[in-house]
This record gives structure tokens, sequence and C-alpha cells, in this order.
């Protein structure tokens, strides 16, 4: 039995095929059957079925330039992005990221993580990760390493 069927959605795939109209059958947290329209659903029965009909159900998208660092911990659910079909961000662009997070970088984000109200402190990425594990994002995530960040951990940030 399913936990839930999307009915008579529009697929578009990401695969460049075209669109096609389907039933997507959800157990769990994994989609479990893609199929024509009254297929998908073998048994017959779900506990739930969503009519889906003049909808598009694609995969989730990436935003690939994100700067969610600290919103992330501050607020998991992640809605704005969510609600957008983001599923997947990079964040760690421009320069900064959420770690390294020592000496003269820890002391200029202090102001970020008070106005978010996050109470734990990291220096490493292992730290900020493992907090962040705790939180259990809506979203998948990926970090780049922030220049300015290991610039400021190593050297400060006086002109030179």
């Amino acid at each position: 039995m399913l936990d839930l069927l999307l009915a008579g959605g529009t697929v578009c795939d990401g695969t460049g095929s075209p669109s096609f109209q389907a039933d997507i059958g959800i157990k769990g947290d994994r989609i479990v059957s893609v199929g024509q329209p009254d297929q998908a659903d073998q048994s017959g029965q779900s506990m739930c079925t969503i009519d889906i009909s003049g909808l598009v159900v694609s995969p989730g998208f990436i935003d690939v330039h994100s700067h969610s660092e600290f919103t992330v911990l501050a607020d998991p659910r992640a809605e704005g992005k969510i609600l957008q079909g983001i599923t997947t961000e990079v964040n760690g662009n421009c320069g900064l990221s959420a770690a390294p997070l020592i000496k003269e970088a820890a002391a200029r984000r202090e102001a970020d993580l008070k106005e978010y109200r996050i109470p734990e402190r990291w220096g490493s990425f292992r730290e900020y990760f493992n907090i962040l594990a705790e939180r259990g994002p809506a979203l998948n995530y990926a970090t780049l390493v922030g220049h300015g960040n290991i610039r400021a951990s190593v050297m400060g940030y006086v002109d030179r």
C-alpha cells in the first residue's frame, strides 16, 4: 500500500524527454512508482490520494548561489526555498561561508549569529555540519569554503 498517490500530474523528468501524464506513488520518503494514470498504485489503494491534474511534477531544483549559511540553522524548514521547488542549495559563495570561523572571521560573524538567535558557536565545518545535522534541514545542503573566511582566519582583515 502506498502512503501517498499523486494522481494525474504532468511529469517533466529533467532528461529532455517530452513531458507525460502519470501517477506517482510514494511510500515513506521515497518515490516508489511513476506510471500511467491508474497504474502507479498496483494495490489499488493508497492512504492518501491527491489529484494533481493540471499541475507539473519535476525533480527538485538546485540553487547554486545561496547565502543561507545561518538561516538554515535558524529555520531548517526552509519554506521559502521548498515552496519554489528548490531541494538542494549551494552556499559559501562570494568568499563567505559558514566555516572556518576562527579569530577575526568568528568575530565578524558574531552579529549575524545573534541576529538569527543561533546559540551554538563553531570553528570548523565538521562542527557546523554536526549542528546542521541536529536541526534536520528540509534541504540538501552543499557548501564551498569561502576564501574570505580562510584569509580572515589566517591573516585577519588588515590590508596587506
